[in-house]
This record gives structure tokens, sequence and C-alpha cells, in this order.
């Protein structure tokens, strides 16, 4: 980036100085230099003048340009935006989290305790008291389990 703005700013000095070179001379120092005749001698000066101000105008600009790109424009807003997302929301965020998680966690422990509390209790039946008819009804059955 730093090579790209030495280069635009040569290239402009050298442009600024050359139309104002031209725009300076004499039109019959032009004429004998350029070898060219009056009308075409006052139409280089003034496109030289136009370009003059032309080339002053694009190296405001870019003088503008550099100022809103340096790093002391972006580094408070850097600086900003990461300490506020980071220190600030970040640590707002995992607060949250983690009494979020903190809940659910004992709301799902109780929802279980309460729901095996509500449950009656299944006893497999006891093979050595029960009838063949019995027996085979249990085997219908499919459980195998009574309730107590």
């Amino acid at each position: 980036m730093e090579e790209i703005r030495q280069t635009i700013n040569v290239a402009l000095g050298t442009v600024y100085n050359l139309t104002a070179i031209v725009m300076n001379l004499p039109l019959p120092t032009l004429e004998l230099q350029c070898n060219v005749t009056a009308p075409v001698a006052t139409r280089v000066q003034t496109i030289s003048s136009s370009l003059h101000n032309t080339t002053y105008n694009f190296n405001q600009a870019w003088i503008g340009i550099q100022e809103i790109l340096a790093c002391k424009t972006f580094n408070p807003i850097y600086t900003t935006f990461v300490h506020e997302a980071v220190c600030t929301q970040g640590v707002g965020g995992l607060t949250w989290i983690f009494s979020t998680s903190l809940f659910l966690c004992l709301f799902a422990m109780s929802m279980i305790t309460f729901r095996a509390a509500m449950s009656p209790a299944l006893r497999p039946i006891s093979q050595d008291n029960i009838s063949p008819r019995e027996m085979s009804t249990s085997l219908l059955s499919g459980s195998g389990f009574t309730l107590s």
C-alpha cells in the first residue's frame, strides 16, 4: 500500500510540475519549442491550465483519502468494537449461557425425579408363585411385569 501511495504521489507531482511549466511559458517560446502555431500553443496552454487544476484537485482528494484510511482513523473504531465485543458482550453472553444451562439442568433433573415419583414401580412376576395357566396368560401378554 505504501508503494502505491508513493507512486501516485510521484505521478501527481510530475504532472503538476509539468503543467505548471507549460502553463507559465510565454506563447512565443511555446510556439518555438513545440514548433506549433499560435492558436495551437494557446490551446496547449489552456489544456495545461485545466490539467494543472485537475491534478491539484485530485491531489487534494488523494490527501483526504489517505487521512480517511490512516491508522489513526481506524484504530479507535477497531479498539472500541473489539473491546466492546470481547470484554463486555462476550463475558455477558457467557454468563447468560452458563446460567441458562444451569437452570435447564436443574429443571431437567427435577422433571426426571418427579416423573419417576409419579409412576408406579413395576416389578417382575415371581416364577415360583404362579400356576401354569397364569404363566401362559403372562407369556401371552408379553410384558412379564405386573403392577404392585
